[in-house]
């Protein structure tokens, strides 16, 4: 079992990623030569029968057309390249029209067979009889294989009670396993129904498989017991979405944002519900607000189609930066020389500092060249496995073996700290150019003004020097050298200003790089790179350049009374930026491990047997997000888990339909089981046993209706 972890990957310019992006592109070129084809087609029509075949003729040719150096390299990977010549059904032009407005559509249509049959509100006592009639509808939508593995899971879990049962369904929902979760919270449901967590659960699991009309009665009951709750307010607003109700969702979606204005998931179909009506800008600020604490590639899409481009500022990244995460502020060098004797000095402390970053260096080298050869290895293996992935037919797999879980999220804040997109970086880098350039001008000025110095101090006294004669020795070394000292004085002064300015850019830009790359990279690339990021800084550091003077004429090497004072030098550390997010997630039949670069999920098997192959149409990933109380539970007069929580909540998971796209676990007392190793760790064990989850629904996809037509009448 493989868990969705990521969709979207990270462009970085480090050679590592290049090798990735080459293999990405031949594994993906039938997709490009498909979206060639289709771009014939006359932009906003559904295709007709003879454009659809025209298209995958077109698209054939183009696989026939491919590099033969490509095909060759496809070959090599095991990658068989599709026969798309086989016959496509005759569904007809109009079954194509309306199956291509449906898709377009922004909203659903409203569904008015559905509507009316949806049931009255059960009061607590026709609780039970309800969730019996919905769970057998369920059941009956199930095949024998699924009815079975099911069943066995469900009897593993229900002697742990019905909170370790109910959030093993959720592991499985977050597995890709949404039958087999839904039947497992129906019957523990029916065992007790009054879980309230597991009921609302149980209703947003509904209302996301397109059985709308049977989550409705749920929420309802819900929402009548526990009125401002905004997950139940969310989960009542997307059920009547799904159905077609849109003045009546957005009611309910504008009350759960109103108690909680950052809502995931009711900011998301907001946003749809406004862009359906023409309102662009409340379509994008709606889409905003909901990718503001939990950011992911569907929002992203939304914001580019609505005219935004993504930026690193629009959303709060869930795993604060430290403010020197690399050290770079411990480091510390030889000052510059503010007069003659300092140069002395300076001359041979520099020598010593900069053959310390020298050796450091030399040091350092051999292993990035010896990781990054392994991180290489382990990235030819993860292609190999991709490669799998797609011969099985799950692009999406492919996307999570390649990509870590929150890379994203990270690129985006990377691009906007590194890459500059709200253009600070150039500016203020436009600025110490210009600045730089001048600050060499007036050096250069300064040292007209020095050498005309020294030639009037010459002009006085060389005619004083010699036999017979005054021989004034001290006095021309001391005003030779005070025209040296004004130099060295104003012109360093400018020197350390500038390179300060330039060392603090370049410190923030390193120390940006290093913590987010976490995220961007597996281990060992990531090992690899922060190698490279030091070699750089000691690179940097090292290069610094100044003024030096000469002593003037008949000085003596040392000051009258001071002695030539040496320097040993010992060259700071750096510190080490390690993952300090982990959490482990027991869900019963799910298990979860999250760091920073990586978020698998386990199923845990026992003695259930499994054997079934995956299929496509009903091992899915349907797009919602969960609040986490981490504990025994308590504070059931609220109602089920929500984001309003605040202080209260212990973190929250989201996905879409493709991935996990977020996991903020915070700890509390108790269930804490941190390493302690040094460096802040913020390990967390969730026991599915005690914590509880409020699962937000988002939007039913279309396509997607896997009890669609279930009828409680």
């Amino acid at each position: 079992m493989r868990l969705h972890c990521i969709t979207s990957s990270f462009n970085s310019s480090h050679c590592l990623h290049q090798a990735k992006n080459l293999i990405l592109v031949l594994l993906f070129s039938l997709a490009g030569l498909t979206a060639m084809a289709q771009a014939k087609k006359p932009a906003g029509k559904a295709p007709t029968q003879k454009e659809l075949e025209a298209m995958m003729k077109e698209a054939q040719q183009a696989m026939n057309d491919l590099d033969p150096e490509a095909k060759r390299m496809m070959d090599s990977m095991g990658f068989k390249m599709p026969n798309l010549n086989t016959p496509i059904p005759k569904v007809g032009d109009k079954a194509l029209a309306k199956a291509y407005e449906e898709e377009m559509r922004i909203v659903p249509s409203k569904d008015a067979a559905r509507i009316a049959r949806i049931a009255a509100t059960p009061s607590e006592a026709a609780l039970p009889g309800y969730l019996s009639k919905v769970n057998a509808a369920v059941v009956a939508k199930m095949n024998a294989t699924e009815k079975a593995e099911a069943e066995q899971w469900y009897l593993k879990m229900k002697p742990q009670g019905a909170t370790a049962a109910g959030n093993a369904a959720i592991g499985l929902w977050m597995g890709s396993l949404p039958v087999h979760a839904i039947y497992i919270m129906g019957k523990t449901c029916l065992d007790n129904p009054g879980d309230i967590d597991n009921l609302n659960n149980y209703s947003a699991m509904l209302s996301m498989m397109s059985a709308e009309q049977a989550a409705i009665p749920l929420i309802q009951l819900l929402n009548k017991k526990y009125p401002g709750n905004s997950t139940i307010l969310n989960n009542l607003g997307q059920a009547w979405f799904g159905l077609g109700e849109i003045d009546k969702a957005n009611k309910y979606l504008d009350s759960a944002i109103r108690i909680f204005s950052y809502h995931s998931q009711a900011n998301y179909t907001k946003s749809l519900i406004e862009e359906s009506k023409g309102n662009k800008q409340a379509a994008l600020d709606a889409i905003l607000r909901s990718a503001k604490l939990s950011y992911n590639s569907r929002k992203e899409d939304r914001m580019k189609k609505l005219g935004h481009q993504p930026s690193g500022k629009d959303f709060d990244f869930p795993f604060p930066m430290p403010q020197d995460p690399l050290g770079l502020e411990k480091f510390n060098w030889p000052t510059y020389p503010m007069d003659v004797y300092s140069c002395i000095t300076a001359k041979e402390e520099w020598e010593t500092f900069k053959n310390l970053c020298q050796r450091e260096i030399d040091r350092l080298q051999p292993q990035y060249d010896r990781v990054q050869q392994q991180a290489l290895e382990e990235e030819s293996k993860r292609m190999l496995n991709a490669n799998k992935g797609m011969q099985s037919g799950r692009a999406d797999q492919v996307f999570n073996s390649l990509v870590p879980p929150f890379a994203l999220q990270a690129s985006r804040k990377l691009e906007y700290y590194v890459n500059d997109k709200d253009g600070s970086m150039a500016y203020r880098m436009e600025k110490l150019g210009k600045d730089g350039a001048a600050m060499l001008q007036e050096i250069a000025d300064l040292a007209t003004v020095c050498e005309k110095g020294h030639k009037q101090v010459a002009e006085k006294y060389d005619p004083q020097i010699g036999e017979g004669r005054p021989n004034p020795l001290e006095a021309y070394c001391n005003d030779y050298n005070k025209v040296s000292n004004a130099f060295l004085l104003e012109a360093n002064s400018k020197r350390y200003s500038h390179t300060r300015q330039l060392l603090e850019e370049t410190r923030k830009r390193l120390n940006n790089m290093a913590y987010y790359s976490q995220y961007t990279m597996f281990p060992t690339m990531f090992e690899a790179f922060k190698l490279d990021l030091k070699i750089k800084w000691l690179t940097t550091i090292a290069n610094q350049t100044f003024e030096t003077m000469p002593l003037g004429p008949f000085c003596k090497p040392t000051p009258p009374g001071q002695e030539e004072k040496k320097k040993e030098g010992k060259l700071q550390e750096f510190d080490d930026v390690a993952c300090q997010y982990v959490s482990h997630s027991d869900l019963g039949i799910m298990e979860f491990t999250t760091s920073c670069s990586r978020l698998e999920g386990k199923l845990k098997l026992g003695n259930v047997e499994y054997s079934r192959k995956v299929d496509m149409d009903r091992d899915v990933l349907l797009a919602a997000s969960l609040e986490v109380k981490l504990g025994v539970k308590k504070g059931w007069e609220k109602g089920p888990i929500a984001a309003e929580a605040g202080a209260e909540l212990s973190g929250k998971v989201e996905w879409d339909d493709k991935s996990i796209t977020n996991w903020v676990v915070k700890a509390d007392a108790g269930v804490s089981v941190g390493s302690n190793i040094g460096h802040g760790d913020k390990s967390i064990e969730i026991a599915g046993a005690t914590a509880s989850f409020g699962m937000n629904a988002g939007p039913s996809l279309t396509g997607r209706g896997l009890l669609g037509g279930i009828d409680l009448r």
